[in-house]
């Protein structure tokens, strides 16, 4: 007998509450109904921002720490399933990349999405079965997703499982496995039949024959509209770009992606994209017939294997995780995979010709976002016409970042970047250690980007009068992240701030913020130009403000190289998961009394000591390398043609390898 069925025998009543959205009047009167005063009630949160102090006393809150426990077991989850002869059996990709890894459930590792949330949820109710030993479990949630996983997992300790009014009591079920090939097969022939028109389109349509010029290139991605100024040139790779053609006399070539959903948002600029000079717009080669028959084929004895796979009776165990059930939310992600693995064929494939026909010979890229999806397309082009590359960090990688922790299976069956290049010690740790990116492969080459704000820091005053600031307010700039106590926070501080004469509070959103309506809203209800929020400009609301504050983002590193003073925010119990408080360069705010301690030391400057000095000096070296002396420009220069380009390409003249 387990000790939990122990616990049951004995006639205790130890209740676990475990409780995934708020809880309205109505819900809380239910439960106080249902449960007497005597009763012993766990409260567990599966979200860091639902309030606690409108609960009975008797209540108490069970926090445990299992986010480096859930990381670890989630990705030996995604290990093993990779690894299951029958799924590794589905027909591989072209390339020979597999379905899991690449467009499957396996490449779904951001933490903010599902199945990540689900599995930390698990291991955190499995933490609290064994420590608290309850007799009965209630859960309160509005997922039905969730309901069904925590139902097996409550199940599987011999427990039974209470359901507040209004959760949900089950998942949806899939569509019939024969209903869904009989789409799939559908869909394939108006694939193919689409892609026919469209190539005949295009080929009596084409205005020009693709360039025949062999002059060497080094194609940059660039996946985000603000790395582009108003006249088109591109700030984000200029100084590479120089260097690239000063030293080596090697130019560069843009390859940009105008339909892609994350430039849609920036203004209206996607549709000038393909205007840029030396720019290579993909996404626009359609195939020849043959090739796209081949393709499809391909995909019909695709669906017949996944038709094996999801007929045979060992399929359920394949999602089981730490006592719980997860196929509904892997099993129709694993669909949705195989569903889109002929897009990604295609869309590889077309891409590969954008860069064949792009007017000049590339000899290495350097890819962005070069661990999902998007980035995973440029390598397998890439990787399709022989050309190395080089993955080019561009923002903060920390340990729970599990893009950049990939599993064994992954790094050997997905499309991954020939080099690394990290900022520093610190990601390259996270990468190769906890990670399985070959250490060998990572090159410390700082971030060219933020060579400026130590060659060349922007002023304060010219940047204040360029956003018509007061000179003498007291600015402070939030810049948003998609935590859901973001808004609390920033609304703490505003209310903090009123009180103090000529303050400010610039409001910088994230590129895909969702709360847009809510951020202004915050503006609106402010005093007459206390609030502002800014969709762009950022290097100039960095420079004029006069404290960053911010969770997890890589803009507090570029606040640290300029010495700015930064408040890490982080109303939840989980903590901030990149360490710019652990290694003492930013002040923590964990609610509004902290955050208003916080305010004071960097108002009054009392925390920016010698000690904080000497942090900030080792923190920089540590994770972001020569951009800390503003050198990474050279440094990344030298290290992509030292690994690269090396014998290949000599001041623009081509010699033999070796």
């Amino acid at each position: 007998m387990s000790a939990l069925q122990v616990a049951a025998s004995t006639g205790r009543t130890r209740t676990l509450l475990i409780v995934d959205r708020v809880l309205a009047a109505d819900n809380l009167a239910w439960l106080q109904e249902l449960l007497p005063v005597s009763t012993s009630i766990h409260v567990l949160h599966l979200q860091d921002d639902l309030a606690t102090d409108a609960y009975p006393e008797h209540w108490t809150p069970f926090m445990p720490q299992v986010r480096e426990t859930a990381r670890d077991r989630f990705l030996a989850f995604l290990d093993r399933v990779g690894g299951h002869r029958r799924v590794r059996g589905l027909l591989p990709l072209e390339g020979g990349f597999s379905v899991w890894w690449t467009v499957g459930p396996g490449g779904d590792r951001h933490p903010f999405d599902e199945p990540f949330v689900t599995a930390r949820a698990c291991c955190a109710i499995r933490a609290a079965l064994e420590r608290l030993q309850p007799t009965e479990v209630i859960l309160h949630t509005a997922s039905t997703n969730l309901g069904t996983v925590v139902a097996s997992l409550v199940r599987d300790a011999g427990l039974t499982l209470r359901l507040t009014p209004g959760t949900p009591k089950g998942a949806r079920r899939l569509p019939s496995l024969g209903a869904w090939l009989l789409r799939q097969g559908c869909r394939v022939a108006g694939y193919l039949l689409r892609e026919t028109v469209g190539w005949v389109r295009q080929a009596l349509t084409r205005r020009r024959p693709p360039s025949t010029e062999v002059a060497p290139c080094v194609l940059l991605t660039t996946e985000y509209p603000r790395h582009f100024d108003p006249d088109g040139s591109n700030w984000y790779w200029r100084s590479v770009r120089a260097e690239l053609s000063s030293r080596y006399g090697i130019a560069c070539r843009y390859v940009l992606d105008p339909n892609w959903v994350v430039l849609q948002p920036a203004g209206g600029r996607a549709a000038d994209l393909e205007r840029i000079a030396d720019a290579i717009p993909v996404e626009t080669a359609r195939l020849a017939p043959w090739p796209m028959a081949r393709l499809c084929w391909r995909q019909c004895l695709r669906l017949a294997q996944f038709y094996r796979l999801e007929r045979a009776t060992t399929h359920d165990q394949l999602w089981k995780f730490d006592g719980a059930n997860l196929a509904c939310i892997f099993g129709p992600r694993l669909r949705q995979g195989v569903e889109s693995a002929l897009g990604w064929e295609r869309t590889v494939a077309a891409r590969a010709a954008a860069l064949r026909h792009g007017g000049r010979q590339p000899l290495a890229a350097v890819v962005h976002c070069e661990f999902y999806r998007n980035g995973s397309i440029n390598i397998a082009a890439c990787e399709r016409l022989g050309i190395p590359t080089l993955g080019a960090q561009h923002g903060v990688v920390y340990p729970l970042h599990l893009h950049y922790t990939l599993p064994a299976g992954c790094a050997e069956d997905s499309p991954i970047p020939t080099y690394f290049a990290a900022y520093g010690a610190f990601a390259r740790e996270t990468v190769s250690e906890i990670g399985a990116y070959p250490r060998e492969r990572v090159l410390l080459a700082g971030a060219p980007r933020f060579d400026w704000l130590v060659r060349n820091p922007p002023r304060r005053d010219e940047c204040r009068q360029r956003l018509r600031l007061p000179s003498e307010a007291f600015v402070v700039l939030v810049t948003t992240q998609p935590y859901p106590w973001m808004i609390q926070a920033t609304r703490d501080l505003i209310d903090l701030l009123r009180d103090v004469p000529a303050s400010r509070v610039c409001i910088k959103l994230w590129l895909l913020d969702k709360q847009r309506a809510a951020y202004q809203a915050l503006a609106d209800g402010a005093a007459a130009g206390a609030v502002e929020v800014h969709a762009d400009g950022f290097n100039d609301l960095l420079g004029a403000c006069d404290v960053l504050a911010s969770a997890t983002s890589t803009t507090l590193l570029e606040a640290t190289l300029l010495g700015k003073p930064t408040i890490s925010l982080d109303y939840s119990s989980a903590g901030d998961p990149y360490p710019y408080v652990e290694e003492g360069v930013s002040v923590r705010a964990r609610d509004r009394g902290e955050l208003a301690e916080a305010l004071a030391a960097v108002r009054d400057g009392s925390y920016r000591t010698e000690e904080w000095s000497r942090r900030r000096a080792a923190f920089l070296r540590r994770h972001v390398g020569a951009a800390a002396e503003g050198q990474a420009t050279e440094t990344f220069v030298r290290l992509l043609h030292q690994f690269l380009l090396a014998g290949t390409v000599v001041n623009g003249e081509r010699r033999r390898a070796g």
